[in-house]
C-alpha cells in the first residue's frame, strides 16, 4: 500500500511572533505551511499566565503605531485570520520610577512628552527638544533602512549609501553614546534611556536605532 505523505511549502519550527508572522504570510500568498511547536500554547513572547489568582504577560503589555490608519495596523489586520480590537493606552502610557525621585509619566504624542520633561527638568530644555529630534530622525532612519531591504541588493546598497550619513549617526551608535551627546545631566540621562527594558537591549550595547522606532511608535499612535 502507498504511503500518503503530506506534502508542505514551508515548514516553520516554533510558533513565536517571528514564526507565526512568517507562517502566516507564506499561508496568506497560497503556501501550504506546517507550524511546529514543542510547548502546549502558541504564541511565544505574547503568551499570559495565571498563578494562583494573579495574571500577567511574558513581555507584550503595550504596541504602539497600532491605530486604525497606522500601516503597522495594516499589516496585522492582513495577517491576523480575525480582526484585532485594540484598546487605546491613553495620554499617559507609562510611569517611570527611579530610585526615590518622584514617579514621572510618559505622556503622548511626541509633544506632551516634550511639555512634561521640560516641566521636570526646566533647565534641560534644549536637551529635550534634542532628544524628541533624535527620536523622529531615528524612526525615519529605521523606516527606510527597512524598506531598502525589499528592494534589489544593488538598489538597496544605492538607498544605504545615500543615506549613510543618517544610518552612521542614528543606527551605528547606542541609545547610550546619543544620550550622553544631548545631556551631561545623569538623571535626565537615565530618564530618557529608561525605557530600555521594552526592546531588551542594555543602552550601552544597542543601537539607537532599535530604542527610537520601538519607544517613539508610542509617541506617534498607541
Amino acid at each position: 500500500m502507498a504511503h500518503d505523505k503530506k506534502k508542505w511549502d514551508a515548514i516553520v519550527v516554533g510558533s513565536g511572533m517571528g514564526g507565526m508572522t512568517a507562517a502566516a504570510a507564506l499561508s496568506k500568498m497560497g503556501h501550504k505551511v506546517l507550524l511546529l511547536e514543542q510547548y502546549t500554547t502558541l504564541g511565544g513572547l505574547t503568551h499570559s499566565f495565571s498563578r494562583e489568582g494573579f495574571s500577567w504577560d511574558v513581555g507584550i503589555h503595550y504596541l504602539g503605531c497600532v491605530a486604525p490608519d497606522d500601516r503597522e495596523r495594516g499589516m496585522i489586520d492582513w495577517l491576523a485570520h480575525t480582526p484585532m480590537d485594540f484598546e487605546p493606552m491613553g495620554a499617559v502610557y507609562d510611569n517611570l520610577h527611579l530610585g526615590d525621585a518622584p514617579p514621572i509619566a510618559l505622556s503622548r504624542p511626541f509633544e506632551a512628552q516634550e511639555r512634561d520633561l521640560k516641566d521636570r527638568f526646566p533647565d534641560e530644555g534644549e536637551a529635550i527638544e534634542a532628544w524628541i529630534a533624535a527620536l523622529r530622525e531615528g524612526i525615519d532612519t529605521m523606516y527606510t533602512l527597512a524598506s531598502t531591504r525589499a528592494m534589489p541588493e544593488f538598489v538597496g546598497d544605492m538607498m544605504d549609501w545615500w543615506n549613510s550619513r543618517a544610518i552612521d549617526k542614528w543606527c551605528k551608535r547606542t541609545i547610550q553614546e546619543v544620550a550622553d551627546s544631548i545631556t551631561d545631566n545623569p538623571e535626565l540621562a537615565n530618564v530618557l534611556m529608561a525605557q530600555w527594558g521594552d526592546h531588551g537591549g542594555r543602552p550601552h550595547k544597542v543601537s539607537f536605532g532599535i530604542h527610537s522606532i520601538v519607544c517613539g511608535g508610542y509617541l506617534r499612535s498607541g
